[in-house]
């Protein structure tokens, strides 16, 4: 697009990749939580990351289960625009009918479904 400063959305991702791509090789130190010193490189800063996002990706994608009335109330209540204590409630109720009426109810009160 004209007139912007760079052809490509600002993301952390594209960071990292810049970096290990024209860096590679530098040096990254970061100390820990339990105070020892960590070195790599942008290289296998990259490498992790990339490793990290593949796990994260599988984690949370599992399959869709639409006739499973528990799995189905789980995401609606996961999207409700509601307070986390009240979301956290519903997912800990044990029936899965009863968390799936009480979504219902919810949606048809904040008016994204009749």
């Amino acid at each position: 697009m004209l007139g912007l400063m760079q052809s490509q959305q600002l993301l952390i991702s594209s960071l990292i990749d810049f970096a290990e791509r024209h860096h590679g090789d530098a040096e990254v130190v970061s100390r820990r939580v339990e105070g020892d010193i960590h070195r790599s490189n942008y290289k296998q800063v990259a490498a992790r990351t990339r490793q990290e996002a593949n796990t994260a990706h599988s984690v949370f994608t599992e399959p869709a289960r639409p006739d499973d009335c528990g799995w189905l109330a789980n995401r609606w209540c996961e999207l409700l625009p509601i307070p986390l204590e009240l979301k956290q409630r519903m997912m800990a109720l044990d029936n899965p009918l009863v968390r799936l009426e009480l979504v219902s109810d919810l949606l048809a009160r904040t008016g994204i479904a009749p």
